[in-house]
């Protein structure tokens, strides 16, 4: 605010301004229990009760906010703020409903949401309550933002901002700005969601002119048909007056106008982009704008991880978010732009041809069903994202790039400075072969003034000719990121990755050598190591590798045979694939009619192959589609004629461990009966279904990347639903996991998933997805993390392995081309693509998450790969997946009642699909079980079927669950639950109902410092540190044979009711005398030196340290880091900006405004000087 009586100077030596880093402690009992497993296969927790996951799930969202949300620019006067700043006034409707994740059935607005204002109050500023509460009154300030998915209409056209119109700003909230001045924070909002991609214009009817739809319903848009017509007048919609054209990732009316407004009053000023997509920054009023210092973006971050905004304006983190996409300056001319979603780009335009596929004559095609067919063409080849932009900046020069692009891949921005020493890289045999292991060395040096984190970013470019195979000019091979580095420390990070990565899948022959597949070319192959795709190449550290021609034929992890598996697909993107050789000659182009029209013979190949006069509910396969094919089967296995009415002789248990090869898995199977392996198959309940006589358990499966949320959630005892509103927990979005580039907190956030599932009883997961960001338009790009398919795959393998690690069967998701919402599940959208680019850019993500992650599921997409739909592709689920890579596990399908059109559940059980999720009676997906259907081939794909569940199963969490005997956890009723004590004071209050050797244990809540639950009761002295409140747990009961680590039991086996805890509650009637503990000085430590600088921390009793440098003798140095008011000299001046005084004897010291905060660092520091005040005369500082 323009108005320097706001402006506030601290006057002590703890109020100055500071940056920091926030130090999470660390997770309660990962390091000693991640990947228990015991003998039998049982899976244990590390965690003392169900509370204490979640309270390590809050945790680490926030510290994945801390390290996710990008710092894009900052400007002279920007962030930190420290105590500089104590009054804001945070503009933008959506500043009081952030987007925190998407819409969908793994979307939502989670419960018991730390908002971004909330998190600017909890760091220490004032938030101007007048504009909270006029954008909060929708009367005053307009409609809330609808949400997006599930919508009957995607949102093709028009989707509001919801940004308040100026007009609508009152002079009374206009006259609020002056008490809150002294900053501004400008919150924009982009949101997406299940079913539907996100707008590519603005165009509304007539009829809708000005309307906002209400939240979660669709507006009724005329079809193209009704639209070429010429009997509709069309406009922007609110916020798109000036231009109708515009998408939904841009700026509209109301939001530039909000940015003019504010940086005209405002001094400084802080642009919050929170959107899980890419946003297209206007380079005028944001990019190029001065008077905005400082952008950040902020993706989705789940129920708590905003909690890091604050503390990042504050000072009290140091942002090391990197991007995950490039934001490019005009998302019209992204090669994607072309060929996605419906195709409709301009909206009710008659020249539009659309996306569905016709006959010669413009009829539009149906299937054998009367549905309509769908197609895209991934054009573009490998060139998506950086791969584009920075190839297309190599070959065409940095002007064309700096027009391009405004922000690229892997970027972001920090409070401190690093300096790296390179090493040369190392190669683990004499010549470069496929199976290499190179490694490069890179040390890192914090040389500035504030504790932080820094991404070593190593990417390879690989020799390339024109009209040879399409190479990016960089692609991403390796990255690691540091500890929290305190100025002046090191950090020695090892980048490694296989030569194999930088091989390309020749789809064409085009080296003419008569080998199709991955191959290594000869030439040299340049490594560079730097902060992000661009700069790694224009200003990082090369080195140069040399390697001859070389063709691989086997995979490097199983042995197997590497087949050309897409031939058809690749046969239909010849000669219109985007090659770098001929930018401007083979740049994608939007589908024209002709394009759309086949001849029917072509297709025909979009048909069932079912038997003629089948019906939606007696869709039985056509004979000939087995005769000769790879499935084919002349013989049936063995069947049970009957079911066992008491336990057979074989329990699933006994093939817990076994190989899947181990012949005793044919006598375990023989025991089903046709109908019991059909039962198997259903998961309309979302789990696996049991079979007590065979130990078979019911387990349950939960939907949703944002982790074990409550929504969507089925399956026996699992817990989840009866105490959904006490426990469940959700994550930030893929994006910002992905935005934090630490493969670690994706490991842990597996982990904790799967102990999550140990507590609540859920042992699938819908999830991780590893979808790509084609475009920035796709819906659901919050649900996946990158437009990169290696960054992908770090971040989807290291999040499967964590939670496979507590027994966890991960449905990776949505496998796979399923990068786009527009008629995924309208009889399958046909995706299109050359095996290289389905190899390099879109299957990997996957591979890694079985091959280095150890995922046991998938499930398989909506859409087609060419002519086939996914789950029903035998090329790509058992050629490609189970055969060259080595899966063992379950595949299970998306939705099977909305995409009913495309998916057969007979003819995917022949692919190798074995579970068909929510399938409906009487629609196609539904399997056939008659005589007729049952045919050998058809009984030994069900046979293969049943394998596949049963040995994912038996190797999973639902095993520890398992146990002969009666297990509940229903508690008698007591007759005293409650207990009032201060600090200081005994509690005795039994749990017990009675039963000889139960034991008693905290499922929910936390009880106060001191006590415990012990030989069933609640026991213990209530602590001195304990706050004043009332504490209440669910505790529930255990009966004897519930053996250490099998916390649940099967309800096949025994099972809960609803009733699985009581409530005890304790209150503490006033506060502990050291419940708000004061901080104190702890004492001085030296950190380091770099050159002739010592480098010092004062460490505080709460974990703070303030960072300054020492220099012995001589002037003293000026002020590092971001200051309100410096240290005074001896005989200096006092300014503004702490102006060092004249040169004086001894020691000199520049106190560096910098900051950690953390629950419990440095207890093992060395202390170099006990207290401050023994050295202050030596400093000039007072």
């Amino acid at each position: 605010m323009k108005k320097a009586g706001n402006r506030r100077k601290s006057g002590s030596l703890l109020s100055l301004s500071m940056a920091a880093v926030l130090l999470l402690s660390p997770l309660g009992g990962l390091a000693s229990t991640a990947g228990a497993e015991g003998a039998a296969g049982q899976y244990a927790t590390g965690y003392s009760s169900w509370q204490a996951v979640i309270d390590a799930e809050a945790q680490l969202n926030r510290q994945i906010g801390a390290e996710g949300f990008v710092l894009l620019k900052n400007g002279e006067g920007g962030l930190p703020y420290g105590t500089a700043v104590r009054d804001i006034s945070v503009f933008g409707k959506n500043s009081v409903n952030p987007v925190y994740s998407g819409s969908g059935s793994s979307g939502g607005t989670p419960d018991n949401t730390v908002g971004i204002l909330d998190s600017l109050k909890s760091a220490g500023f004032r938030v101007n309550p007048v504009l909270e509460g006029f954008y909060s009154d929708e009367e005053a300030s307009g409609p809330a933002r609808p949400s997006m998915g599930f919508s009957s209409y995607n949102y093709h056209s028009y989707f509001p901002t919801a940004e308040t119109p100026q007009d609508k700003y009152t002079d009374a909230v206009k006259a609020s700005y002056d008490d809150y001045g002294d900053a501004a924070v400008i919150v924009i909002s982009r949101t997406g969601g299940e079913g539907t991609d996100l707008p590519r214009t603005s165009y509304v009817s007539q009829d809708d002119e000005g309307k906002v739809p209400e939240s979660g319903n669709a507006r009724v848009y005329p079809t193209f048909d009704e639209a070429a017509d010429g009997g509709y007048v069309y406009y922007g919609g609110e916020g798109r007056t000036s231009d109708p054209h515009e998408h939904y990732l841009e700026l509209d009316d109301n939001e530039e106008a909000l940015i003019n407004e504010v940086t005209a009053r405002f001094d400084k000023v802080v642009l919050i982009v929170n959107s899980s997509n890419a946003m297209e920054l206007d380079r005028e009023i944001v990019v190029n704008n001065d008077k905005i210092q400082s952008v950040i973006f902020a993706p989705g971050a789940g129920q708590n991880g905003f909690d890091a905004i604050g503390k990042i304006l504050s000072g009290a983190v140091t942002p090391s978010g990197r991007l995950t996409d490039t934001f490019a300056a005009d998302f019209t001319q992204d090669p994607t732009w072309q060929n996605f979603g419906n195709n409709n780009i301009g909206v009710y335009l008659s020249d539009t041809a659309g996306n569905q596929y016709t006959l010669d004559d413009g009829t539009p095609y149906k299937n054998n069903f009367e549905n309509g067919v769908f197609g895209v063409e991934y054009e573009e080849g490998v060139y998506v994202g950086y791969k584009y932009y920075e190839t297309r900046g190599f070959t065409d020069g940095d002007a064309w790039y700096d027009a391009a692009v405004n922000y690229p891949f892997g970027y972001g921005l920090s409070y401190t400075e690093f300096e790296w020493m390179v090493g040369e890289a190392r190669m683990d045999t004499p010549t470069l072969t496929p199976e290499t292991k190179i490694s490069v060395d890179v040390t890192v040096t914090n040389t500035g003034m504030y504790a932080g984190k820094d991404v070593v970013q190593l990417y390879f470019s690989a020799p390339y000719a024109p009209g040879q195979t399409e190479k990016s000019h960089v692609v991403l091979g390796a990255f690691e990121k540091t500890a929290l580095l305190r100025p002046s420390e090191s950090q020695t990070l090892t980048l490694s990755f296989d030569a194999f990565d930088m091989a390309s899948f020749d789809a064409y022959d085009k080296d003419g050598d008569g080998h199709k597949g991955f191959e290594l070319d000869a030439g040299s192959y340049d490594l560079y190591i730097g902060k992000n795709a661009h700069d790694a190449w224009k200003n990082g550290e090369k080195r140069t590798l040399t390697g001859t021609d070389q063709n691989i034929d086997n995979d490097l992890a199983t042995g197997a045979e590497i087949k050309v598996l897409f031939q058809a697909s690749t046969d239909e993107m010849e000669g219109h694939v985007l090659s770098r050789s001929d930018w401007e000659g083979t740049f994608p182009k939007a589908p024209a009619f002709e394009d759309l029209a086949k001849d029917e013979a072509w297709l025909k190949n979009l048909d069932m192959p079912l038997i003629e006069g089948a019906t939606p509910d007696n869709a039985v396969i056509n004979p000939g589609y087995d005769e000769g094919s790879p499935w084919y089967s002349a013989a049936a296995p063995a069947f049970a004629a009957q079911a066992y009415t008491q336990a057979a002789p074989i329990q699933l248990s006994d093939m817990t461990g076994l190989d899947y090869d181990d012949p005793k898995w044919d006598e375990f199977l023989s025991q089903l009966t046709v109908d019991q392996a059909y039962g198997l198959m259903e998961a309309t309940q979302f789990q696996f279904n049991g079979i007590p006589e065979l130990g078979i358990p019911v387990a349950g499966h939960s939907d949703g990347c944002a982790g074990l949320t409550g929504a969507w959630v089925g399956g026996g005892d699992a817990l989840i639903k009866p105490f959904a509103s006490d426990t469940k927990f959700s994550f930030g979005t893929e994006t910002l996991v992905g935005c934090t580039w630490n493969k670690d907190l994706a490991h842990e956030q597996g982990v904790l998933v799967g102990e999550y599932g140990l507590w609540a009883h859920i042992v699938g997961w819908y999830a991780p997805g590893g979808n790509i960001h084609r475009s920035p338009f796709s819906g659901r790009n919050f649900e996946y993390y990158s437009e990169d398919a290696t960054l992908s795959a770090y971040m989807l393998s290291e999040v499967v392995a964590g939670a496979r690690s507590k027994g966890m069967v991960t449905f990776m998701k949505h496998y796979a081309l399923n990068d786009q919402e527009s008629n995924r599940d309208t009889n399958g959208v046909a995706v299109w693509a050359d095996e290289q680019t389905m190899r390099e850019n879109y299957f990997k993500v996957f591979e890694w998450a079985v091959k280095k992650g150890g995922s046991n599921g998938a499930m398989s997409a909506f859409n087609r790969i060419g002519f086939q739909w996914t789950g029903a592709n035998y090329a790509f689920l058992t050629q490609l997946t189970r055969e060259e890579w080595g899966f063992k596990g379950v595949v299970i399908t998306d939705a099977h009642g909305a995409g009913e059109e495309c998916m057969n559940a007979n003819q995917m059980i022949r692919a190798g699909n074995d579970m068909s999720l929510d399938s409906r009676e009487g629609t196609i997906a539904r399997i056939v079980n008659s005589p007729e259907a049952n045919t050998p081939t058809q009984l030994t794909a069900l046979h293969n079927t049943a394998k596949h569940i049963l040995y994912t199963q038996a190797n999973s969490a639902a095993m520890a669950f398992v146990k002969d005997g009666s297990v509940t956890y229903a508690l008698s009723d007591r007759a005293v639950t409650e207990a009032s004590v201060r600090p200081g004071e005994a509690v005795d209050l039994t749990v017990s109902d009675g039963t000889e050797g139960a034991r008693y244990i905290v499922l929910t809540g936390a009880l106060p410092d001191g006590l415990a639950v012990t030989d069933g009761k609640i026991t213990g002295t209530v602590a001195d540190t304990a706050k004043a409140g009332a504490y209440t747990v669910g505790i529930a009961k255990l009966y004897p044979d519930a053996a250490a680590g099998q916390l649940y039991r099967n309800s096949a086996t025994g099972g809960f009711g609803l009733g699985n805890t009581a409530a005890f509650t304790v209150t503490v009637t006033e506060n502990g005398a050291n419940a708000f503990a004061s901080v104190g000085v702890e004492g001085m430590e030296k950190i380091g030196s770099i050159g002739s600088v010592d480098y010092y921390a004062f460490v505080l009793s709460d974990g703070t340290e303030y960072y300054y440098t020492v220099s012995n003798g001589g002037a003293g140095g000026a002020v590092s880091g971001q200051g309100v008011q410096g240290p005074e000299g001896p005989r200096g001046e006092k300014g503004d900006k702490g102006d060092p005084g004249e040169a004086g004897g001894g020691i000199l010291v520049t106190i560096a405004v910098s900051l950690i905060v953390s629950l419990a660092v440095f207890a093992a520091a060395t202390v170099a000087v006990p207290m401050l005040k023994e050295k202050k005369r030596e400093r000039a500082v007072k």
